[in-house]
Protein backbone atom coordinates (compact mmCIF):
# COMPACT_ATOMS: atom_id res chain seq x y z
CA UNK A 1 0.00 0.00 0.00
CA UNK A 2 1.24 3.64 -0.90
CA UNK A 3 1.78 6.60 1.61
CA UNK A 4 -0.53 9.15 0.19
CA UNK A 5 -0.22 12.89 1.22
CA UNK A 6 -2.94 15.45 0.87
CA UNK A 7 -2.87 18.03 -1.77
CA UNK A 8 -3.01 21.82 -0.13
CA UNK A 9 -6.29 21.97 1.71
CA UNK A 10 -8.40 20.15 -1.14
CA UNK A 11 -9.66 16.24 -0.46
CA UNK A 12 -7.66 15.00 -3.51
CA UNK A 13 -4.98 12.28 -2.22
CA UNK A 14 -1.78 11.49 -4.33
CA UNK A 15 0.60 8.62 -3.71
CA UNK A 16 4.29 9.38 -3.14
CA UNK A 17 5.49 7.41 -6.08
CA UNK A 18 3.50 8.02 -9.10
CA UNK A 19 5.06 7.77 -12.98
CA UNK A 20 6.19 10.55 -15.39
CA UNK A 21 5.64 9.35 -19.16
CA UNK A 22 7.65 12.51 -20.72
CA UNK A 23 10.24 9.60 -22.07
CA UNK A 24 6.98 7.74 -23.91
CA UNK A 25 6.64 10.53 -26.26
CA UNK A 26 9.92 9.18 -27.84
CA UNK A 27 11.29 11.74 -30.34
CA UNK A 28 14.89 13.09 -30.70
CA UNK A 29 15.03 13.68 -26.56
CA UNK A 30 14.54 9.77 -26.44
CA UNK A 31 14.81 8.39 -29.72
CA UNK A 32 12.63 6.39 -31.21
CA UNK A 33 10.17 4.03 -28.57
CA UNK A 34 7.74 0.71 -28.95
CA UNK A 35 4.43 2.34 -28.33
CA UNK A 36 2.72 -1.15 -28.00
CA UNK A 37 5.73 -1.91 -25.44
CA UNK A 38 4.85 1.66 -23.31
CA UNK A 39 1.22 0.82 -23.41
CA UNK A 40 1.87 -2.39 -21.59
CA UNK A 41 4.54 -0.97 -19.40
CA UNK A 42 1.37 1.66 -18.15
CA UNK A 43 -0.99 -1.30 -17.74
CA UNK A 44 1.21 -3.22 -15.86
CA UNK A 45 2.31 -0.44 -13.92
CA UNK A 46 -1.35 -0.29 -12.82
CA UNK A 47 -1.75 -3.66 -11.85
CA UNK A 48 1.31 -3.60 -9.66
CA UNK A 49 -0.59 -0.46 -7.50
CA UNK A 50 0.77 2.64 -9.35
CA UNK A 51 -2.21 5.07 -10.19
CA UNK A 52 -0.51 8.66 -10.68
CA UNK A 53 0.22 9.14 -14.20
CA UNK A 54 1.77 12.22 -15.55
CA UNK A 55 2.65 13.73 -18.79
CA UNK A 56 1.93 16.80 -20.74
CA UNK A 57 0.95 17.79 -24.56
CA UNK A 58 5.02 19.04 -24.88
CA UNK A 59 6.01 15.48 -24.84
CA UNK A 60 6.49 14.41 -28.22
CA UNK A 61 4.22 16.85 -29.35
CA UNK A 62 1.29 15.19 -28.12
CA UNK A 63 2.70 11.52 -28.77
CA UNK A 64 3.13 10.95 -25.20
CA UNK A 65 -0.52 12.42 -24.25
CA UNK A 66 -2.05 9.91 -27.04
CA UNK A 67 0.06 6.77 -26.05
CA UNK A 68 -1.24 7.13 -22.54
CA UNK A 69 -4.56 7.63 -23.35
CA UNK A 70 -4.64 4.08 -25.11
CA UNK A 71 -3.28 2.72 -22.12
CA UNK A 72 -5.19 3.88 -19.23
CA UNK A 73 -8.45 4.14 -21.12
CA UNK A 74 -9.80 0.87 -19.95
CA UNK A 75 -8.70 2.38 -16.40
CA UNK A 76 -9.68 5.35 -16.12
CA UNK A 77 -11.54 5.38 -12.94
CA UNK A 78 -8.36 3.71 -10.78
CA UNK A 79 -6.19 6.29 -11.70
CA UNK A 80 -5.12 10.40 -10.79
CA UNK A 81 -3.86 11.59 -13.90
CA UNK A 82 -2.24 15.04 -14.19
CA UNK A 83 -1.33 17.24 -17.32
CA UNK A 84 0.13 20.60 -18.09
CA UNK A 85 -0.90 23.66 -20.25
CA UNK A 86 1.20 26.69 -21.15
CA UNK A 87 3.22 25.33 -24.45
CA UNK A 88 2.03 25.78 -27.76
CA UNK A 89 4.03 24.57 -31.12
CA UNK A 90 0.95 25.29 -33.73
CA UNK A 91 1.42 29.52 -33.38
CA UNK A 92 3.98 32.18 -32.30
CA UNK A 93 3.92 34.27 -29.15
CA UNK A 94 6.88 36.82 -28.25
CA UNK A 95 7.98 34.43 -25.88
CA UNK A 96 10.00 31.64 -27.70
CA UNK A 97 10.74 28.49 -25.33
CA UNK A 98 12.96 26.03 -27.64
CA UNK A 99 12.75 23.58 -30.54
CA UNK A 100 11.49 20.26 -29.83
CA UNK A 101 10.96 17.46 -32.16
CA UNK A 102 11.84 20.41 -35.16
CA UNK A 103 9.14 22.68 -34.22
CA UNK A 104 9.16 25.75 -32.42
CA UNK A 105 8.26 26.01 -29.20
CA UNK A 106 6.64 28.99 -27.68
CA UNK A 107 5.08 29.69 -24.04
CA UNK A 108 1.50 31.08 -23.57
CA UNK A 109 -0.48 30.94 -20.74
CA UNK A 110 -3.47 33.39 -22.19
CA UNK A 111 -6.68 32.22 -21.39
CA UNK A 112 -7.54 31.57 -25.23
CA UNK A 113 -4.49 28.77 -25.27
CA UNK A 114 -5.16 27.26 -21.65
CA UNK A 115 -8.71 26.85 -22.90
CA UNK A 116 -6.98 25.16 -26.08
CA UNK A 117 -4.63 23.22 -24.29
CA UNK A 118 -6.94 21.33 -22.11
CA UNK A 119 -9.56 20.56 -24.64
CA UNK A 120 -6.39 19.18 -26.86
CA UNK A 121 -5.36 17.15 -24.03
CA UNK A 122 -8.85 15.48 -23.14
CA UNK A 123 -9.09 14.56 -26.92
CA UNK A 124 -5.68 13.30 -26.76
CA UNK A 125 -6.15 11.19 -23.24
CA UNK A 126 -9.73 9.65 -24.61
CA UNK A 127 -11.12 11.23 -21.00
CA UNK A 128 -13.36 13.69 -19.85
CA UNK A 129 -11.74 14.87 -16.91
CA UNK A 130 -8.00 16.02 -15.99
CA UNK A 131 -7.58 15.24 -12.01
CA UNK A 132 -4.02 17.44 -11.48
CA UNK A 133 -3.99 20.33 -14.62
CA UNK A 134 -0.10 22.32 -13.95
CA UNK A 135 0.87 25.56 -15.98
CA UNK A 136 4.07 23.77 -17.82
CA UNK A 137 6.31 27.23 -17.49
CA UNK A 138 5.42 30.83 -16.70
CA UNK A 139 6.78 33.97 -19.38
CA UNK A 140 10.13 35.76 -18.04
CA UNK A 141 8.36 38.52 -18.17
CA UNK A 142 5.07 38.65 -16.19
CA UNK A 143 3.55 41.24 -18.29
CA UNK A 144 2.74 39.00 -21.33
CA UNK A 145 0.53 36.83 -19.43
CA UNK A 146 -0.07 38.14 -15.73
CA UNK A 147 -0.55 35.83 -13.53
CA UNK A 148 -3.61 37.59 -12.29
CA UNK A 149 -5.21 35.85 -16.30
CA UNK A 150 -3.71 32.64 -15.69
CA UNK A 151 -5.45 31.66 -12.27
CA UNK A 152 -8.28 33.52 -12.71
CA UNK A 153 -8.95 31.40 -16.29
CA UNK A 154 -8.04 28.17 -14.00
CA UNK A 155 -10.35 29.27 -11.19
CA UNK A 156 -12.93 30.07 -14.24
CA UNK A 157 -12.95 26.42 -15.84
CA UNK A 158 -13.21 24.96 -12.50
CA UNK A 159 -16.63 27.17 -11.58
CA UNK A 160 -18.00 27.75 -15.18
CA UNK A 161 -20.08 24.81 -15.97
CA UNK A 162 -21.69 25.93 -18.98
CA UNK A 163 -18.16 25.79 -20.94
CA UNK A 164 -18.66 23.68 -23.87
CA UNK A 165 -14.93 22.81 -23.67
CA UNK A 166 -14.87 21.84 -19.90
CA UNK A 167 -18.38 20.15 -19.19
CA UNK A 168 -16.28 17.24 -18.75
CA UNK A 169 -14.76 19.32 -15.69
CA UNK A 170 -18.14 20.12 -14.44
CA UNK A 171 -19.55 16.34 -14.56
CA UNK A 172 -16.31 15.90 -12.57
CA UNK A 173 -17.43 18.37 -10.19
CA UNK A 174 -20.73 17.06 -9.89
CA UNK A 175 -20.31 13.42 -9.39
CA UNK A 176 -17.21 13.37 -7.22
CA UNK A 177 -16.85 17.20 -5.75
CA UNK A 178 -13.54 17.11 -6.09
CA UNK A 179 -11.32 18.70 -9.25
CA UNK A 180 -7.62 19.65 -8.49
CA UNK A 181 -6.39 22.65 -10.25
CA UNK A 182 -2.90 23.00 -9.75
CA UNK A 183 -0.50 26.17 -10.67
CA UNK A 184 3.30 26.18 -10.90
CA UNK A 185 5.61 28.96 -11.46
CA UNK A 186 8.78 29.00 -12.56
CA UNK A 187 10.49 32.03 -12.70
CA UNK A 188 13.30 33.21 -15.07
CA UNK A 189 16.40 32.08 -12.44
CA UNK A 190 14.54 28.70 -12.50
CA UNK A 191 13.23 28.64 -9.23
CA UNK A 192 9.63 27.14 -8.62
CA UNK A 193 7.46 29.18 -7.03
CA UNK A 194 5.06 27.69 -3.71
CA UNK A 195 2.35 25.79 -5.77
CA UNK A 196 -1.70 27.31 -5.67
CA UNK A 197 -4.76 24.62 -5.36
CA UNK A 198 -8.17 25.02 -5.55
CA UNK A 199 -10.88 22.28 -6.10
CA UNK A 200 -14.50 22.04 -6.61
CA UNK A 201 -16.37 21.42 -3.24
Amino acid sequence: MQKERTIGTTTLKTPYIGMGTWAIGGGTWWGENDDALSIRTIEEAIDRGIVWFDTAPVYGIGHSENVVGKAIKQNRSRILLSTKCGLEWDHETPCFHKVMEGRNVYRDLSAAAIRKNLEDSLRRLQTDYIDIYYTHWQTPDFSLYPLEETMDTLFQLKKRREDPCHRSLQRYCQNHRKVLLSWTAGCNSGKIQPSGYTYCG
